[in-house]
């Protein structure tokens, strides 16, 4: 690719793109939630840079526990964090629930200045769906060279 990623995701309004001997590469996974829980499993990735998720409920928010309730949530891969992790969705009442993914990083400036970013320079994953329960995300961090093992998660949507 001559250019990077986010140039691409610019021009084409954000719509995924299709990289030629790889497939469609998206910046935002867009799902109708139809599901009650969400399970989030990380598994080994080679990026130098912490890397996360964002999980955006539309029309519905996440039960994190101790009765609190969010409508997004940014979960890191970091040493000492669980790899995976459970939420329990609820969808407002007769409206149509929208979840939204992409993927987050962070980055250790020369300054000493940690920015936690997304759709940066070539940030986009590729998404695996075997089936209507759960995808799995390849996706490249945005630092240096596009590489979709940068980062691997699954998601799982439990009725």
């Amino acid at each position: 690719m001559n250019k990077s990623l986010q140039y691409l995701f610019i021009e084409s309004k954000g719509r995924p793109l299709e990289i030629s001997g790889i497939g469609k590469i998206y910046q935002i996974d867009e799902i109708k939630v139809d599901f009650s829980k969400i399970k989030i499993s990380f598994a080994e990735g080679n990026s130098t840079v912490t890397c996360g998720i964002s999980l955006k409920l539309y029309n519905g928010y996440f039960n994190i526990g101790c009765n609190k309730k969010v409508s997004h949530l940014y979960i890191w891969d970091d040493k000492g964090l669980s790899k995976t992790i459970t939420y329990d969705i609820t969808s407002l009442s007769n409206l149509n629930a929208i979840l939204k993914v992409w993927n987050i990083y962070r980055i250790h400036h020369k300054s000493g200045l940690i920015t936690e970013d997304q759709f940066t320079n070539n940030a986009g994953m590729l998404i695996e769906s075997n089936s209507t329960n759960q995808k799995i995300y390849h996706c490249s961090d945005g630092i240096g060279k596009f590489d979709l093992e940068n980062q691997v998660f699954k998601v799982e949507f439990i009725k």
